[in-house]
């Protein structure tokens, strides 16, 4: 189970430090791992599914981020 943690935290290494445009895409990779370890497959049966889930969870995870 630690291996997903690893990953998250490599794709977020450097969010801080990088542009909007970068941060986006930081968090979007992570959107993307977070559901890949989380989501079970059986509940997102469609690709609009998936693009609905994707930039809401970056949305949160940009959220969390940068809150101070």
């Amino acid at each position: 189970m630690s291996e997903p943690d690893i990953y998250f935290g490599e794709i977020l290494n450097g969010y801080f430090d990088a542009d909007k445009q970068e941060r986006r895409f930081k968090a979007t990779c992570a959107a993307l791992t977070l559901l890949k370890h989380t989501a079970n497959l059986s509940e997102i049966s469609t690709i609009r599914a998936l693009e609905t889930s994707i930039p809401k969870v970056a949305d949160g995870i940009q959220k969390t981020l940068e809150k101070k």
